[in-house]
């Protein structure tokens, strides 16, 4: 980024005409290294639309649980959920495991509940 530096020497006389002058450069680097971040973010954003798996990865596994909770895998003899364990992974961060459930409205608690639950801690 260009560096502008302003020597108080050769700025005028005029208080009111040196603080204008001022206030002025100082909106202009602002403003030009807004444009300068903009430009960055647009580049990013054409680098992951144009190269997707490289920036973002979406994958799936099956997972099976015991009632308790406890992964098995193999043959084994109890009762076991079956679920599909999502992992997504975003350029060179970690990755991260979501698992994605579904449950029926009825099955939520009401929101005025919610709010006298937020009211406690307040």
């Amino acid at each position: 980024m260009q560096q502008i530096r302003i020597v108080l020497a050769d700025l005028p006389a005029n208080v009111a005409t040196r603080q204008s002058l001022q206030d002025t450069v100082h909106e202009y680097i602002e403003v030009k290294g807004g444009v300068v971040t903009l430009n960055a973010y647009v580049q990013q954003i054409e680098a992951v639309f144009s190269r997707p798996s490289e920036h973002v990865n979406l994958g799936q596994t099956p997972q099976h649980l015991t009632r308790t909770g406890v992964r098995v895998e193999g043959e084994y003899s109890g009762p076991v959920n079956d679920f599909v364990l999502t992992d997504l992974s975003m350029g060179d961060r970690r990755s991260v495991a979501i698992a994605i459930a579904q449950c029926s409205r009825s099955e939520l608690p009401r929101g005025e509940d919610l709010f006298a639950m937020a009211e406690r801690f307040l």
